[in-house]
């Protein structure tokens, strides 16, 4: 979309209008098809990463608390480490 341009303020090359680029559009979703990731601690298929260690996690084996791993998790509900 073309905006006007102050000409007492602009530099280089004297235009009536300024072209504005637009943002790049996203090549592949992170949870594409394509890719799969495993549990760092089982080796089931996840979706998720530990907020701490940042490694793969399952829905097993992270903590819908706090959102780490098992490995990672200081909750007193330790019931999800198996």
């Amino acid at each position: 979309m073309p905006y006007p341009v102050d000409r007492a303020h602009a530099t280089g090359p004297q235009e009536d209008t300024v072209t504005v680029p637009t943002p790049p559009t996203p090549t592949a979703a992170v949870n594409a098809p394509g890719l799969s990731f495993r549990c760092s601690i089982c080796g089931e298929p996840s979706g998720e990463i530990c907020i701490w260690c940042t490694k793969d996690a399952c829905a097993l084996h992270l903590c819908e608390h706090c959102r780490r791993c098992s490995d990672c998790c200081l909750c007193r509900q330790q019931d999800h480490r198996r």
